[in-house]
């Protein structure tokens, strides 16, 4: 249980329960991405007029949507299923693609491009894969966890020096982070590596909703998913 959720619905009925004020009216998100989690999590959400005004799609004919693959995860083994340290290689590669792809419209600038993930697994590779072809930004919380499962994992690998991150500002880069480091944000394009995808479908600690919330309400104008559905089939999202 969260703090939030201790603060507005404490365990005993002696605690001081919090005054609590449900969002009605929704300012960020174009209505076809807000209506994935208006029909899962919040029914009465409502959406501002200027979210339907958004610019319309160059190179890709939808806002939305949801890459499906059946490529197997890499990382740790099944029976760890609360590891950060999960990653996906191929969906690596098209995120990779995606982001070019996207960056080549001339539509949106770097910096209005976020790519976000469940796992610090994922987040390490694409990193390393994304910074031979662009500017990339994490934030000190990302790059202080990426770098400490650098120091404690099994490969070698050199970590990236703070003095180089140092001088990439965000203004001229592409955001990559971790779901629950990326609260509270937004980007006008949004790309979510999912990773998980195994004959189990076994979908990790993206079950809790709370996590599925931050995941999908973060882009304003769109959203591409990359991810094995038949994984993700269990929960609602």
């Amino acid at each position: 249980m969260s703090l939030f959720e201790r603060l507005v619905e404490p365990l005993y009925v002696t605690d001081t329960r919090l005054p609590l004020s449900v969002l009605e009216t929704q300012r960020r998100m174009y209505p076809s991405i807000a209506e994935l989690i208006r029909s899962t999590l919040y029914p009465s959400l409502k959406d501002a007029d200027k979210v339907a005004k958004y610019p319309g799609v160059i190179g890709i004919k939808k806002r939305l949507f949801w890459f499906y693959h059946e490529q197997p995860e890499a990382g740790t083994t099944d029976h760890d299923p609360l590891s950060t340290s999960h990653s996906n290689e191929f969906e690596v590669e098209m995120t990779i693609t995606l982001v070019s792809y996207l960056v080549r419209q001339g539509e949106y600038s770097r910096s209005d491009i976020t790519v976000i993930t469940p796992y610090l697994g994922q987040l390490q590779r694409l990193r390393r894969r994304m910074e031979t072809m662009f500017k990339i930004y994490l934030n000190d919380r990302d790059q202080e966890q990426v770098e400490a499962l650098e120091a404690d994992g099994p490969e070698v690998l050199e970590p990236t020096p703070r003095a180089q991150l140092a001088k990439t500002t965000l203004a001229k880069s592409i955001r990559i982070a971790t779901v629950d480091n990326f609260q509270g944000e937004e980007a006008k394009v949004i790309v979510i590596c999912l990773v998980r995808s195994n004959p189990q479908n076994n979908c990790g600690f993206l079950r809790t909703s709370n996590r599925i919330n931050v995941l999908l309400s973060r882009a304003q104008h769109r959203m591409y998913i990359i991810g094995n559905a038949n994984t993700y089939r269990g929960i609602r999202m």
